[in-house]
């Protein structure tokens, strides 16, 4: 009887094991995915209940997350080339966000605000702070124009030209400037009034 008595305390031992080492698992804090931990709402030595949260991890891959215009919700395409600035909202007025390329990966069917919702996949992007504001640039419309390479252009008294090919030795016709942008790595200045399509300019 004492035997059984023993035998019956050790199992009852073996099985409050069982239950400690099971509890002890569950105390086991499991990563889901590799990523940068974000917040820990937790400190060291606080109780936690199964389902709370011990910290925020973003996994990669990373995406830039555009808030636009409603205006320009027509003209967002999935597949369009982004310029995404340097890191910081300061850019010179007269240059292009041009540090990083990236693409538009999806397009969110659903205006909330007034605003259109775009992720743009960008390389290396893990850099960057979560939830950080960059400058961006997007193609929203295209529009056709005439341009000249700026060693085109002559300024006299203020007043710029182009001389184009005659059936002479060229002629010198006022035109009025534009913009100017990059065309296939080289700069190139609009010209909006002065030169007709067709027209052959003389470069210096």
């Amino acid at each position: 009887m004492q035997f059984e008595v023993t035998t019956n305390q050790v199992a009852a031992a073996k099985a409050e094991k069982t239950v400690i080492e099971q509890s002890a698992r569950e105390g086991t804090v499991m990563a889901p995915a590799t990523g940068r931990v974000l917040t820990v709402p937790v400190t060291p030595g606080s109780v936690v209940m199964p389902g709370e949260d011990i910290a925020r991890i973003a996994p990669g891959p990373y995406y830039l997350r555009l808030s636009l215009p409603e205006r320009h919700a027509a003209e967002i395409v999935q597949g369009s080339d982004v310029l995404v600035g340097e890191r910081g909202l300061v850019q010179p007025p007269d240059q292009l966000p041009a540090a990083r390329r990236g693409r538009i990966v999806k397009v969110y069917p659903e205006i909330t605000d007034g605003r259109v919702i775009a992720d743009v996949e960008v390389a290396a992007l893990g850099d960057y702070f979560v939830n950080e504001r960059t400058l961006v640039s997007i193609p929203v419309g295209k529009r056709t124009i005439l341009a000249v390479p700026p060693q085109a252009i002559r300024t006299v008294h203020g007043i710029d030209y182009v001389r184009l090919a005659t059936s002479g030795s060229g002629m010198d016709v006022a035109v009025i400037l534009g913009e100017t942008f990059e065309d296939n790595g080289q700069r190139r200045i609009e010209i909006l009034t002065g030169l007709h399509d067709g027209d052959q300019v003389v470069l210096p």
